[in-house]
């Protein structure tokens, strides 16, 4: 139960980290656009 609690909050964790870097990437891909 507190494994599957952890592994829930991990994989948000994760989601959150991927798509954080991928916003990231894409703002510094525009500064550099201009």
């Amino acid at each position: 139960m507190v494994l599957k609690v952890l592994l829930q909050i991990s994989k948000e964790e994760l989601v959150r980290s991927i798509v954080l870097s991928k916003y990231l990437c894409l703002i510094n891909y525009q500064w550099h656009a201009n």
